[in-house]
């Protein structure tokens, strides 16, 4: 074996069981790193953690071995039944992205009242913001304290308040603004990181926290973003966590709740609340036939569109299915430096949407504009 493929006697045993793991999978093509696949042909790896990451790597994701460990931890703890989710850590932070543009009205069963309009859209300021203020989340519920949604700074004008009863993602993307404040902030998550963790103590945000009078005249003031700090529909959450969250929506319908993911899969399941706004996000075309074909079964009173970052040009064949669409640009973060798309790319993007006849809401990280010279 050394003489023909250079292989040591262990590495020769391990791509053996590697064949014998995945003869009847394609793991060829997959962005699979070979140190990942050691690990998933394992014996003691369960069949169906090994079919979840191989669905993950289809999406485009590229799973290495230190990102394998750590989604089988994951896995392990969520499929373990006498092991309670970790609690929470004291003084998380939450974040909310920035927007500024047309804003959906909701249905008049979510008991909304809607911002004033123009032209028949609603209209939000479209100055260009300084970075987002975080302000950290209220401890849990010791000693009669209560949790309240965490609240942006007033640049943020789509929705002042996050609530996180989810944290942690394992998409793991190069421009994630979430990831890098939970490791900003390891102190307080040196025991769970950024996997995914279920904080009850959380659950009840939506009770405590009072509708200020601004929302009579800003919608924003009583748009809530939902797990800024987690997909909730991964496909990581189990379903108790979702029942757990969308129970709590149902009892709050002077709140509008807003939802986004890029597992839209799982949204047509699940029977929406009046008062949530349902989204999905789609940075590459990759994304676009999942997001279409799941829309088309989702029944939720908004039904909107992120593209921040689009990361190529974007092409749709109806935009139909969509309320709202969103176009922001890609801020700085620790993987990835920042990245304003090509004005063509969301030029195109812009009559896509208004063939359809979406609102658009332009966020302030959008900087790209058409900047032409005759000849």
């Amino acid at each position: 074996m050394q003489e023909n493929f250079a292989w040591s006697k262990q590495t020769a045993a391990r791509m053996m069981q590697v064949a014998q793991r995945f003869k009847s999978l394609t793991v060829r093509d997959l962005p699979i790193e070979t140190g990942a696949l050691y690990l998933l042909a394992e014996k003691a790896t369960p069949a169906a953690f090994v079919e979840e990451v191989i669905d993950v790597a289809k999406e485009g994701t590229v799973i290495t071995q230190d990102k394998t460990k750590k989604m089988l931890t994951t896995y392990k703890e969520l499929h373990t039944p006498t092991k309670k989710p970790p609690s929470a850590p004291v003084g998380d932070t939450n974040a909310a992205p920035q927007m500024s543009a047309d804003i959906p009205s909701a249905s008049p069963s979510s008991l909304v009242t809607v911002a004033p309009i123009a032209n028949g859209h609603q209209v939000a300021s479209t100055s260009s913001a300084p970075p987002l203020i975080l302000i950290p989340d209220p401890p849990p519920v010791i000693n009669g304290q209560r949790p309240t949604f965490n609240s942006t700074n007033e640049q943020v004008d789509w929705a002042k308040w996050t609530w996180n009863p989810v944290t942690g993602c394992l998409h793991n993307c190069v421009y994630c603004y979430a990831r890098d404040i939970a490791e900003r902030r390891m102190g307080a998550y040196k025991d769970i990181g950024f996997t995914p963790h279920f904080h009850e103590d959380r659950l009840k945000a939506p009770h405590y926290t009072l509708v200020p009078e601004k929302a009579e005249e800003q919608i924003g003031y009583r748009n809530v973003f939902v797990c800024s700090m987690a997909d909730l529909s991964g496909k990581w959450v189990p379903q108790e966590w979702i029942d757990a969250v969308l129970e709590e929506v149902r009892a709050a319908p002077q709140w509008n709740f807003l939802f986004l993911t890029k597992f839209p899969q799982r949204l047509a399941e699940i029977d929406w609340p009046a008062n949530a706004w349902v989204g999905t996000t789609v940075d590459e075309q990759y994304r676009v036939e999942i997001a279409e074909r799941a829309f088309r079964k989702v029944q939720a009173p908004v039904k909107w569109l992120s593209c921040e970052p689009p990361r190529e040009r974007l092409t749709f064949s109806s935009l139909a299915m969509f309320d709202w669409v969103v176009l922001g640009g890609q801020s700085k973060s620790s993987q990835a430096p920042a990245f304003q798309p090509p004005w063509e790319w969301v030029e195109h993007l812009w009559h896509q949407a208004r063939a359809a006849q979406c609102l658009v809401y332009w966020k302030p990280n959008l900087e790209t504009r058409p900047q032409e010279y005759p000849g």
